[in-house]
């Protein structure tokens, strides 16, 4: 049932954070309505879209900050201009730990590109990272961010068992093919695209291209390299992981992603370096990384919903991207319609 149109920004009751363009362009995608009557606050230097999704008002905040990354000073204005928000979800994509252990199963899991990962704990990292040979561990520091709301421990109780988990990878597979027929963005670009390569691997240019920088012996590439696919720099296939097959077609035979719970890492930089990812998931216990929750977790009742887009190593892809936004945003939507109810919403 759509939503009756909202009267004023004081009838807003979720903010959708959204720390890059092109994970706002997936979410303005998933809405019902626009309420383009409703506006800021005069001061706020934030941008903003306002809409519905099913019977809840939202509003999309556009990130500037450096990196897409929230400052205080923004995340402080969101309130100033929506004074009654009651939750915040962070949507958007992630670099992921290929393997790890989900501490309510008690095994180990393999996370694939286009899966789906939700945060049951969001694990501030002051990474500093901007090359792929700091390895040191030296600029990090970790501040476990506590989430003050029942709300989202008894929503992720529920998505723990794997009923619910289930039904979610099933509905969210559903919302991406009704989306795929609108935007060829939130099609999945092929299990032959999602590749693992060796944690030592990098994504750089081969010998006979003659870049000093690639061929340095360091675990760093230039530029040009980071924004080039691996087919084009010959990233060789010999230097993948074999990972085992799981099922990845529901029962119409479209593509359903897997759904992870787990801690995630947030900080302020894209980590690049599947060595440094690895001693961070071992120290840590996080199976994502992501930008954009930090902030708006210590001012909300907030969840982190991130699409995998990479492995949080130098062999990323603008494609998956578009694919992982698209992913997140699907899921934000079905956990909205199927798990929330207004009542959930309501003022203490």
């Amino acid at each position: 049932m759509p939503a009756k149109a909202p009267r004023t920004a004081a009838d807003i009751h979720i903010a959708i954070i959204c720390a890059l363009p092109l994970e706002a362009t997936a979410v303005q995608g998933i809405l019902d309505a626009d309420h383009k009557h409703i506006r800021p606050d005069p001061a706020d230097d934030n941008s903003y879209t306002v809409g519905s999704i099913g019977e809840h008002h939202v509003v999309v905040v556009h990130l500037s900050g450096v990196a897409g990354v929230p400052d205080a000073t923004a995340a402080e204005q969101i309130k100033s201009s929506f004074p009654d928000i009651r939750l915040a979800l962070v949507s958007g994509i992630c670099g992921a730990v290929p393997r790890y252990t989900a501490p309510f199963e008690a095994k180990e899991r393999y996370i694939h590109l286009g899966d789906l990962v939700i945060s049951t704990l969001l694990v501030q990292v002051d990474t500093g990272i901007e090359t792929d040979s700091r390895l040191d561990g030296s600029d990090w520091a970790e501040d476990n961010l506590d989430r003050p709301s029942r709300l989202i421990d008894s929503l992720l109780a529920k998505l723990q068992t794997k009923r619910h988990r289930s039904e979610l990878a099933q509905e969210v597979s559903k919302m991406l093919h009704i989306l795929g027929r609108q935007d060829e963005d939130c099609i999945y670009p092929g299990y032959k695209s999602d590749i693992l390569f060796k944690s030592s691997y990098m994504h750089k240019h081969q010998a006979a291209a003659g870049c000093k920088k690639c061929q340095s012996g360091k675990l760093e590439s230039c530029e040009k390299a980071r924004l080039t696919l691996c087919t084009q720099l010959g990233c060789s296939l010999a230097a993948s992981e074999i990972r085992p097959a799981r099922p990845s077609l529901d029962g119409n035979g479209m593509y359903q992603p897997d759904v992870h719970l787990g801690r995630i890492s947030t900080g302020h930089r894209v980590i690049r370096s599947a060595v440094y990812r690895d001693s961070l998931a071992e120290t840590l216990g996080v199976c994502a990384f992501e930008m954009g929750g930090g902030n708006a977790w210590g001012l909300y009742p907030c969840l982190v919903i991130k699409g995998v887009s990479d492995y949080a190593d130098s062999h990323k892809s603008y494609q998956w991207q578009l694919y992982a936004a698209a992913v997140a945003a699907a899921g934000l939507k079905v956990l909205l319609l199927d798990h929330w109810l207004d009542q959930s919403l309501s003022p203490p």
